[in-house]
């Protein structure tokens, strides 16, 4: 079953689907901002239970839109499913949510999906909520920006516990995450609404950290290239993680140090 329903507030409540994992922490939050015009964002996974329980969320609501922040399975394989059980319009970013002048829709099941970009406005009752292209943590990462709150749900780009997340997926991913950190910080939010682990209310600290953790590392890789020039990556594992990663994380350890070293190599 759901082991949370959080209230914050009568606009926004938040769903915590039962997918604990090391890269889920409890599991993935659903957002549910509205009463009668509602968004949900990130319907998180297909779980029978789970989706059941944004059903019931919104059994009041006259509109139902649902949005994901990335196509990851534990934010976006529930979509298509909740869609047709709420009858819902169903949106998402693309690979190109940061480049206005592409719009193809994003597919992937029986209803199609809206696709949203850099600008675009969600309307509910308690307001709009304004998409913001973050890329770093996958390419089509957004974020979604409640300005009229101040409250900023960032899905992946940084998590609810401790200074890092997963940057390894595409190449020149580490230079997009740095632009995205720096993208969320200039809005100024009062508060950051994780796709993991609890709440940040103090935006700027959270940033800041989890911006030197990446910048930490890459430090080390250079200080591993410039120690073995000739074969710095062939040892950049063992000299970076000497053993420390827990077991079933070895290959997103290895996928984030090849981004970082292709961030060294194009940056110095």
């Amino acid at each position: 079953m759901n082991r949370r329903v959080g209230a914050d507030g009568p606009s926004l409540r938040q769903l915590v689907a039962p997918n604990p994992g090391p890269f889920t922490f409890d599991g993935t939050r659903t957002w549910i901002v509205g009463r009668r015009h509602v968004l949900v964002i990130d319907p998180g996974p297909a779980i029978d239970e789970h989706l059941e329980s944004i059903v019931e969320a919104c059994a009041d609501a006259q509109q139902v839109t649902l949005t994901v922040t990335h196509q990851h399975a534990d934010h976006a394989a529930g979509l298509q499913r909740l869609a047709m059980l709420l009858r819902a319009l169903a949106a998402g970013p693309s690979v190109h949510a940061h480049a206005p002048e592409r719009s193809e829709l994003v597919t992937g099941g029986p209803t199609p999906i809206l696709p949203v970009r850099e600008g675009y406005r969600l309307s509910t009752d308690a307001g709009l909520v304004e998409v913001v292209a973050t890329p770093g943590h996958s390419r089509d990462h957004v974020a979604y920006w409640w300005r009229s709150r101040g409250a900023l749900f960032c899905g992946d780009l940084v998590l609810g516990h401790g200074d890092t997340t997963w940057v390894g997926e595409y190449e020149g991913c580490v230079a997009d995450y740095f632009a995205s950190l720096g993208r969320l910080r200039s809005l100024g939010a009062s508060v950051l609404h994780p796709g993991h682990g609890p709440d940040l209310p103090d935006p700027a600290d959270a940033l800041a950290r989890f911006e030197a953790h990446r910048r930490q590392r890459v430090s080390q890789v250079r200080a591993v290239r410039d120690r073995y020039p000739d074969e710095w990556r062939a040892v950049l594992y063992n000299e970076v993680y000497r053993g420390r990663v827990p077991v079933g994380l070895e290959r997103a350890a290895r996928s984030s140090l090849h981004a970082l070293a292709d961030y060294v190599d194009t940056h110095g």
